[in-house]
């Protein structure tokens, strides 16, 4: 029976380990595919200022890595049996907003401030950030209250196995003093033996 819940305990236990590291992976992600928004602005916006290439690399890379953010994002929430339509919506937007980006970047380089400023006073950053808001906010709240509820269970499971660990001790320890008893008897018997076919020996 000890062994029955130890080997429960231990499944438990890496159950909600596996539930814990899936929460943070999409913790890290949502977070990571914001920053890379922000990253995209920082480029445009210094490009349009300086006309300098080497600050464009904070939008590069964040195009390099916004995909994978988003597929992360999609399989661990296919994982969790989420469902994943607001988080289409904002990759719909987001693909729109680096093509944005894109033409704003080529006003620059044309030299064409008046259309550049235009884009930029639509501030189609808001919807994006709308949108973001949207699936994030719930996303975050449900992924944080995962982690709590994973790691009550993980307590719990290792309180488990110290109530397991303490039982087989209370129950083995009467054991081995049996076990310590009968071969303690059996050597004072066997000993009475050897003195007695000593003594009729000498005789």
């Amino acid at each position: 029976l000890t062994t029955f819940f130890a080997f429960r305990n231990q499944s438990i236990m890496r159950n909600t380990n596996e539930r814990i590291n899936d929460a943070d992976v999409i913790l890290r992600n949502v977070k990571e595919l914001w920053t890379g928004i922000n990253l995209m602005d920082l480029g445009v916006r210094g490009y349009a200022l300086t006309k300098k290439d080497g600050l464009l690399s904070p939008f590069d890379q964040a195009v390099r890595v916004n995909p994978i953010y988003l597929d992360t994002l999609q399989t661990f929430m296919k994982r969790q049996e989420l469902i994943t339509e607001k988080l289409s919506k904002y990759a719909v937007l987001n693909n729109d907003y680096i093509q944005l980006c894109r033409r704003m970047i080529a006003l620059s380089r044309l030299d064409s401030m008046q259309e550049f400023t235009a884009l930029l006073e639509e501030d189609r950053g808001l919807a994006l950030w709308q949108t973001y808001s949207a699936f994030s906010g719930e996303l975050v709240q449900y992924e944080n209250q995962l982690k709590k509820d994973a790691q009550r269970r993980y307590q719990a499971a290792v309180n488990g196995n110290i109530a397991v660990q303490i039982i087989f001790v209370l129950v083995g320890l009467p054991s081995l003093y049996l076990i310590f008893y009968r071969i303690r008897k059996q050597a004072i018997t066997t000993n009475t033996l050897l003195l007695d076919l000593e003594m009729n020996n000498r005789k």
